[in-house]
Parts: structure tokens; C-alpha cells; sequence
């Protein structure tokens, strides 16, 4: 299976699901995609922005501040396997229950907030469907399922090379 990982925010208590991002969770899944955590991390920490040509644009409407929201937090990408002795900064939480108390939800969940930043500026739209899944023992748990698609209004897209 391998280990899967979120990108978390250690002062904040906030995290980037890649899932939600229409990406995998494993390493090479995120750093292979080009709309997903790592161009969220990008916006997340831009701590400049709005000062010149170019920047991303602040002014679509969000009701709070995505754009710098994580400029000079504490930052990680923390795995499922994830140790105590990984990082070595004091932490409010082990290291090796960060995975799972973003899980749980003790963590917020962000990826929502900036979906909409990457759809703008990557000419990308964010699809979910709703999914099933069935195991053995006859349980049923719904969870959503995220895709990235090219924008067909975007005059550009990173998803077809345009950009």
C-alpha cells in the first residue's frame, strides 16, 4: 500500500488533504500532479503577495484570507508511518499522531479553501463524486471522490501544457 501523507500546518493545526485536491495521497502522487499540493502549499505560503504583476489575484471573493494564510508557520509533510523522532521542534502533538488526528478531525481541513485559488489561477476545475465503499463485513461508508479537469472556459491550463 505505502505510506500516505498530508501536508499540515503544525502551528494552526490545519492540513491540505491531497484526496480532496483530486490527487493521491503518496509522495510521488503529489509531487507528480500539476494542480494539486504543491501548487496549494505555494499559495498557502506566498507571504509578498499583491505587489507587482503577476501575483495571484486576491480579489475573487473569498471569504478569507488563502493567499498567505501559512506564510511563516511551521510546515510539514507528515506521513502515516510518520515518528515521534521525525521532527525534532516542540510539537503540540506527537509526531507519530498527527496523521491520524487530522484524520479524526482534530486537525481543520483546508483544501476546500483553496480549491478555488488553483481553479482560478491554474485554469482547472475540482469535480466530486459521491462514492460508496463496501467491504466484507457489509459495511457501507460514503466518502467523495475528487478529479482535476482542464477548465474548458480557461483561455489556459496547466493540465494541457498551454500555460
Amino acid at each position: 500500500m505505502g505510506q500516505y501523507h498530508y501536508i499540515v500546518n503544525l502551528d494552526k493545526r490545519e492540513f491540505i488533504n491531497p484526496h480532496k485536491l483530486g490527487v493521491g495521497l503518496k509522495a510521488c502522487e503529489q509531487l507528480t500532479n500539476p494542480a494539486g499540493t504543491a501548487q496549494a502549499l505555494f499559495v498557502l505560503l506566498v507571504c509578498s503577495n499583491g505587489r507587482g504583476g503577476g501575483d495571484l489575484a486576491e480579489t475573487r471573493g473569498f471569504d478569507e484570507r488563502i493567499i498567505g494564510r501559512w506564510a511563516g508557520d511551521r510546515i510539514a509533510v507528515v506521513g502515516d508511518y510518520a515518528e515521534d523522532y521525525d521532527i525534532k521542534a516542540p510539537l503540540h502533538d506527537p509526531v507519530s499522531l498527527i496523521y491520524d488526528l487530522c484524520y479524526e478531525g482534530v486537525y481543520h481541513e483546508i483544501s476546500a479553501l483553496v480549491r478555488p485559488v488553483l481553479a482560478a489561477e491554474l485554469g482547472v476545475v475540482f469535480t466530486v463524486e459521491p462514492k460508496v465503499a463496501r467491504y466484507e463485513d457489509g459495511r457501507e461508508i460514503p466518502y467523495e471522490y475528487w478529479r482535476i479537469e482542464r477548465d474548458a472556459e480557461a483561455t489556459f491550463s496547466v493540465l494541457d501544457g498551454s500555460a
